[in-house]
């Protein structure tokens, strides 16, 4: 039976988590794959369209709606010939549309395709006719004085109706006009993109086609293709023609097709179905329809071309590309559709003859014992549509999961940065005589918080091991090296985390002179991060994509302190700068996937300005401590991350957040004699008023003279 798939969308998307809020206005343009009104309000039949009337079974959300939802918005029609709809709609996408503009279009309201149509014309009253693609951006920029929304994303999912079209004509005119002609829309939608760009457009999502041999319809134009070609079919009856068609889809949709096999003997089942209806001899139909030279495969490669030549094009403009590979994720539904919640994708749930425009799950003849990929012989079903929207969503929202990957190695300098403050101060409270050597072990408990562009929320821990060896080189200068190493895991949001891993050396300097003192260190790291999973809904199922990178780390830090000594009280104000440089690989996620993707390098560098003030005293054996630091950084430049879908060409940049432009520091601790020669110490910290996240930790460690 058809289950609720939105119920369980929803409940998926609670289960995987806050996902990132991508804000941004979005203007939709295209066919009956992207329409959501177009045509409301207009006379089908008796009826009038509703709404929102969109090109699947009960007018149910489209993919459209998905990614307007998740932008912050709705995908409200705008069919400036349609008053019923509103003349501030952002989605001028109407049925029927061709890439070119077309002398006479009537769209999908001709009944000669015969099974998934309206039998009437709901725009007969007004006479209106089918605004393709060049109108509908042409329809955008008139009302905005032929500017483009530069901050806006521009959908354009085309040729949905080109591919049956140039079909029509290979049959008619040979299959190089049909060549031709794909070649030509092809050609158009992207002269579009490029009247958009040029009118200020930066951002673009152009979905490609699926594979067309693969619908219901296909079926439906081998019957027709083989009943035109033969004198003595062409004659029969209309109503003929339609029972074979309607035989054939009845067939097509009776049945679970849970692989390949089962999926091809449906389709020959119905096949010969529509044989026994018009009296043909077995497998005439079967024959067409398959085979190098069959109607499957002549669509298929009308198909390809079309994307061929869309992708050439779009490679070659260098826009701000999404290119969603819907084609792909498509074939992936087919191949193994329980995995993704249908039973049948080789029929439909509407009946034979009836449009998805005009369905719904009450319509007489509707099949509600399967879960079916397509709504009638060509739309897909609201589970598909939401499926589609989740992939986009999914795919806007990569960079920012991508962008959470620094925030780890931020993490790991500010417990390295405490190691090495203790270090410090140890040298200042507790100096050693000349040529003393000692030896130190620190471990270091650190959780965080890592809050970025999008509203994600996310946080780890990692567990940092340090050893280093220091000497007092002179009576006011004591010289270290320390190694490290450093691993945790961070959930960057939405069930998606990585895990981190970094080495590092690190050298330090402390120089007295009488009150005042100046303390310098750097250090350089490598880091690794593995396992970077992106997890994210599907419609009713999750989907994961992972993969992995590496980065290099270095610091610098010098700073100057007085001594203000009062009794066994120590007040010490600070001043000091800071450089440190994050650089996180490119990298791309594993797999083939229409969804895995591929991220741009990363890097995070600048200047910070330290103001703090430290206070210590003696306590018999301890020597505790605690201090107060303001950080300021002297740049804060807004960062992009690109990416792109690894099956397709183009990428786009996504604006991460910018970083904080200051934060506090509070640490408090102590040093403690064990044993003459053995010193031992802990210390608690954090960070505080940071906008990125909170960075804490706990220190403990020993360190023994030589």
């Amino acid at each position: 039976m058809q289950r609720n798939p939105l119920a369980r969308a929803c409940a998926l998307a609670m289960a995987l988590g806050a996902a990132p809020v991508l804000a941004a206005p979005v203007y939709f343009f295209g066919d009956s794959l992207t329409d959501t009104g177009a045509f409301q309000g207009l006379a089908n039949g008796s009826a009038t369209l509703a709404t929102g009337t969109r090109w699947t079974y009960d007018n149910a959300p489209f993919y459209a709606d998905v990614l307007a939802r998740a932008l912050g918005g709705a995908a409200v029609a705008n069919n400036p010939l349609n008053p019923a709809t509103s003349s501030q709609g952002n989605n001028y996408a109407q049925g029927g549309a061709r890439s070119s503009v077309q002398s006479s279009n009537t769209g999908p309201w001709s009944t000669a395709g015969a099974g998934g149509f309206p039998p009437a014309d709901p725009r007969s009253a007004s006479n209106l006719a089918v605004q393709d693609l060049p109108d509908q951006v042409g329809f955008y920029l008139s009302a905005r004085n032929g500017r483009a929304d530069s901050a806006a994303w521009h959908v354009l999912w085309s040729g949905g109706n080109d591919i049956p079209a140039a079909l029509e004509t290979s049959a008619v005119s040979g299959s190089a006009a049909g060549v031709a002609q794909v070649s030509s829309d092809a050609s158009s939608l992207l002269g579009q993109v490029q009247r958009l760009r040029v009118a200020g457009a930066e951002r673009f999502i152009v979905p490609n086609l699926p594979a067309f041999g693969l619908t219901p319809a296909t079926v439906s134009s081998t019957v027709l293709a083989v009943i035109n070609a033969q004198p003595t079919l062409a004659a029969i009856p209309s109503s003929t023609k339609l029972a074979a068609i309607g035989a054939a889809q009845q067939v097509l949709s009776s049945a679970a097709t849970p692989d390949a096999a089962s999926q091809q003997a449906l389709r020959r089942k119905a096949l010969n179905a529509a044989e026994s209806v018009l009296g043909l001899p077995a497998n005439t139909l079967v024959n067409q329809y398959e085979g190098s030279n069959g109607v499957q495969s002549s669509v298929n490669s009308l198909a390809t071309l079309f994307n061929g030549t869309v992708n050439l094009g779009l490679s070659q403009t260098g826009v701000n590309l999404v290119r969603l590979d819907v084609a792909g994720l498509l074939n992936e539904i087919i191949a193994d559709p329980l995995r993704y919640g249908f039973d049948n994708i080789t029929g439909s749930a509407c009946p034979a003859g009836v449009s998805s425009l005009a369905c719904f799950s009450n319509t007489p003849g509707f099949n509600a014992n399967l879960r079916y990929l397509f709504a009638d012989d060509r739309h897909p079903s609201p589970q598909a549509q939401q499926m589609i929207g989740d992939y986009a969503v999914a795919t806007l929202a990569a960079p920012y999961y991508a962008a959470a990957l620094p925030a780890a190695a931020e993490s790991a300098s500010a417990g390295l940065y405490t190691t090495l403050e203790q270090r410090h101060r140890l040298a200042r409270q507790a100096p050693q005589t000349v040529g003393t050597v000692s030896a130190f072990a620190q471990y270091g408990y650190q959780p965080f918080a890592a809050k970025g562009a999008g509203g994600l929320d996310g946080g780890g821990q990692q567990h940092a091991y340090t050893v280093g060896v220091e000497t007092q080189l002179r009576a006011e200068t004591r010289l270290g090296l320390a190694l490290g190493y450093q691993q945790g895991t961070l959930d960057s949001g939405a069930n998606s985390d990585f895990r981190f891993r970094q080495q590092r050396l690190a050298a330090y300097a402390s120089q007295q002179w009488g009150e005042f003192s100046l303390a310098a260190d750097a250090f350089i790291a490598s880091n690794a991060y593995r396992s970077v999973r992106r997890s994210f809904a599907l419609g009713a199922v999750s989907r994961s994509e992972s993969g992995e990178t590496d980065g290099e780390q270095t610091g610098l830090r010098v700073s100057g302190r007085y001594h203000w000594q009062y009794g066994d009280w120590t007040l010490s104000p600070m001043l000091g700068l800071a450089y440190e440089n994050i650089r996180v690989n490119g990298y791309g996620e594993t797999g083939d996937n229409s969804t895995a993707m591929r991220f741009g390098s990363q890097k995070q560098a600048g200047w910070q300005a330290r103001l703090g003030v430290d206070v210590a005293t003696r306590l018999g054996r301890w020597l505790p401590y605690a201090s107060a630091e303001w950080v300021q950084r002297l740049s804060t430049r807004q960062a992009t991350l690109d990416a792109a879908i690894k099956s397709q060409p183009g990428q786009f940049s996504t604006e991460l957040a910018r970083p904080e432009r200051s934060w506090g520091q509070l640490r408090l601790g102590s040093q403690v004699e064990l044993v003459k020669g053995l010193m031992g110490n802990i210390e608690a910290y954090s960070s505080v008023a940071r906008n990125s996240g909170r960075q804490w930790g706990v220190q403990l460690g020993v360190s023994h003279d030589f």
